[in-house]
């Protein structure tokens, strides 16, 4: 799957490739979508946290999620002799390459978790704040 800012681009040897966009109610039909396919993993290429939203969905799906690093994809790419950069090239390049390397399964922090971290976070920063004014 190669995620953009508003479509993500999923490639499925028996149907090729296909688009989606991103927004939560197409996130839906995305995940009806795949359940329908034998799909063993989703591999995901980190970019920037726009694929942690279709990430944390297909995760609560039941979908094993490997989110990899940009660069381990494009230098897959480049030794597979793929020098051209499309999004529909990315995700058969992605799937490939979970085929080939079978990355580790990311497992992602649940929504509350999520927000304890948010607010764990934010503890630690306001108390650095009262103790940088106190001194």
């Amino acid at each position: 799957m190669s995620v953009k800012q508003t479509w993500m681009f999923i490639f499925d040897q028996a149907v090729s490739s296909f688009k989606s966009k991103i927004k939560s109610a197409e996130c839906i039909e995305l995940i009806e979508q795949l359940k329908s396919f034998k799909i063993h993993q989703v591999i995901l290429e980190a970019t920037g946290g726009l694929e942690l939203e279709a990430a944390q969905a297909l995760q609560e799906q039941g979908f094993a999620i490997s989110i990899i690093n940009p660069r381990q994809a494009r230098d897959f790419a480049k030794a597979s002799g793929k020098l051209a950069k499309t999004d529909r090239i990315d995700a058969a390049v992605l799937a490939h390459f979970g085929q080939a390397m079978q990355p580790a399964i990311t497992v992602l922090a649940s929504v509350n978790e999520q927000a304890l971290q948010e607010a764990v976070t934010r503890r630690r920063q306001l108390v650095e704040m009262l103790t940088a004014e106190k001194e």
